[in-house]
């Protein structure tokens, strides 16, 4: 399958890029390797490999969910640079 230029435009148009007609071309080549790219591996032989989230087994490296105190209020505002009413203070945001 290749993808013809009306396909990169509709594709740009949908992205909402403004693509002038050099840019176009080199998307057209672009897109077309990498579809070309996945034509080859759809056609790998694949129905006896076992599907997997990884390369490599690995196993969880987190830490224990065990409570624990926190910090009070005091602690946790001891270095902020603005504080109101017990909480942090911070620029307002429209």
């Amino acid at each position: 399958m290749s993808l013809g230029r009306d396909e990169v435009l509709r594709l740009a148009r949908l992205a909402r890029l403004h693509l002038d007609d050099a840019a176009a071309q080199r998307l057209e080549a672009d897109l077309d390797r990498i579809v070309t790219h996945v034509e080859k591996l759809g056609e790998l032989a694949l129905e006896d490999v076992e599907p997997t989230t990884g390369a490599v087994d690995t196993c969880n490296v987190f830490r224990p969910d065990d409570p624990r105190t926190g910090l009070t209020v005091e602690e946790a505002l001891a270095n902020a640079p603005a504080r109101q009413a017990g909480a942090f203070r911070v620029p307002r945001v429209v």
